[in-house]
């Protein structure tokens, strides 16, 4: 017969390593679970900014008088000129992407560079990078926007397209 101090260390001889067993489990499934949730909002962060990029465009091409587009079909620059100030007190509203740091960003703002602001880049969940966004005129005298964007973290591309006239509303 096994004594009662011999009984415990047996019991714990095999009780400790099936409660390691279960706890490393439960850790791995927590970080599995983290890491699907860190996912998850990594790509609706992207869905947001691009979303939010085109929406911002649209708007300033409904209350321009005029649009123009310059650049190069790699860096192409949209500009809208309106009639009156915005909020922003700004006439002449641009967007344009330019790549810093390796990280392609959506910028908006003035002529120059220094008057830009990000639409789109760097987050707390995840970096979104902006793959294309090029413009080309259709033969109906529409202007179609595409923008792409990619996250880094999960590397899922969202890609939105829009058309508006070459004159918005007065």
């Amino acid at each position: 017969m096994a004594k009662e101090g011999e009984r415990g260390f047996f019991a714990l001889g095999i009780a400790l390593p099936l409660w390691m067993a279960a706890l490393l489990g439960i850790g791995a499934f927590f970080f599995q679970y983290m890491h699907m949730v860190l996912a998850e909002k990594a790509d609706l962060e992207l869905s947001e900014e691009v979303h939010t990029a085109l929406q911002l465009i649209l708007t300033d091409a409904a209350e321009a008088q005029s649009v123009r587009m310059s650049g190069t079909a790699h860096a192409q620059t949209l500009e809208f000129r309106k009639a009156a100030s915005d909020l922003s007190g700004w006439r002449v509203t641009s967007y344009r992407l330019h790549e810093l740091d390796g990280l392609k960003k959506l910028y908006r703002g003035h002529i120059n560079l220094g008057g830009f602001q990000p639409l789109t880049g760097e987050s707390i969940v995840g970096n979104v990078a902006i793959d294309e966004f090029s413009i080309r005129i259709l033969p109906n005298g529409l202007y179609h926007l595409r923008l792409v964007g990619r996250s880094l973290l999960t590397g899922h591309r969202v890609e939105q397209t829009a058309e508006f006239p070459a004159q918005g509303g007065r």
